[in-house]
């Protein structure tokens, strides 16, 4: 999506349980924010009206129906929703195209069968132990994670020196662009929280 450009997203419901899209992060409007209680229902649909209005960040929809959140979103009612702004881009010249790659981190069950575990039965957590994830040498990362309960504490190595920690540069969070860049070692990220990261693998080339 462009900063500034309006939209409307139409959600149809082709699943066999109800669901309420939530666009988390944004400036929505009461009858657009997917609350609980506003549910679609199997085979409706509705037309959600998304302003646009933010500066350019990272925002993330996702399943927000009435007791049954974390299942929808468990799998797969989530996902990426990108607020950018030429302009912006223009200033701040980031790594963009193929060199801005969207990564959502998720933990996941599975049973002997291959099928997912429900968090349906899960009344406290479901940590998941199976950890998911969707050369121009600087590329920068859209981290989300999408977990039910589960955080990440993420850092960044060399096959070649495993034990030692290479610095990458945070440039964005929940509410978009940081005043300035974070040079860092290691994020710590949270159920539904964002980060914007840029590597600049040069440097690494002789270590990896």
């Amino acid at each position: 999506m462009t900063k500034g450009r309006e939209a409307v997203v139409r959600f149809i419901n082709k699943y066999d349980r109800p669901s309420s899209i939530h666009l988390h992060g944004s400036y929505s409007r009461t009858p657009f924010d997917g609350w609980a209680e506003d549910r679609t229902f199997p085979r409706e649909y509705k037309d959600y009206y998304y302003p646009n209005a933010q500066p350019m960040r990272t925002l993330w929809y996702h399943d927000h129906s009435l007791s049954i959140t974390a299942v929808n979103a468990y799998f797969g009612q989530a996902g990426f929703y990108i607020l950018d702004d030429p302009a912006t881009d223009a200033q701040l010249k980031l790594p963009s195209g193929d060199y801005d790659i969207p990564l959502m981190l998720a933990a996941k069950q599975f049973l002997p069968s291959g099928q997912l575990v429900s968090p349906a039965t899960t009344h406290v957590s479901l940590w998941g132990d199976v950890i998911t994830v969707n050369a121009q040498p600087k590329y920068k990362f859209r981290l989300l994670d999408a977990s039910v309960s589960r955080s990440f504490s993420l850092f960044l190595v060399a096959d070649s020196d495993p034990n030692t920690r290479l610095d990458f540069i945070v440039v964005g969070a929940d509410a978009g662009y940081l005043s300035s860049s974070v040079r860092a070692k290691s994020l710590v990220i949270a159920m539904a929280e964002r980060y914007e990261i840029v590597i600049d693998f040069a440097k690494f080339q002789d270590r990896i």
